[in-house]
């Protein structure tokens, strides 16, 4: 069917094609949008993750260090109990030993 806008002649068919064609491009820029978007959110999710990433080796480290902290301490307790040990032993004889040494005399 033919009309007429301002004394010019309208085709249909025409005006259809032109809303097709401006509903296509519509949806394509709807695509890009949420392309952007989509790569937006990955990138964002990217540095949340090595944000995290970065909070675990902080908190590694951390722990490594409390380790080596804890690892000094224990081997110097140990030397230092190992130490008061043989010092008191060669110190403070045994019960045992005072006994013996009172009972060998008298013989």
């Amino acid at each position: 069917m033919m009309t007429t806008v301002n004394g010019k002649l309208i085709l249909e068919e025409h005006n259809k094609l032109d809303k097709i064609t401006q509903k296509v491009d519509n949806l394509n820029q709807s695509w890009q949008k949420l392309e952007v978007q989509l790569t937006l959110l990955s990138q964002e999710q990217k540095t949340e993750y090595l944000k995290q990433i970065n909070f675990v080796k902080i908190d590694l480290k951390r722990l490594e260090n409390l380790y080596q902290k804890l690892l000094i301490v224990m081997v110097v307790s140990t030397v230092g109990l190992v130490s008061v040990y043989v010092w008191l032993g060669f110190n403070y004889p045994s019960a045992h030993q005072q006994t013996q040494e009172q009972v060998l005399p008298q013989q």
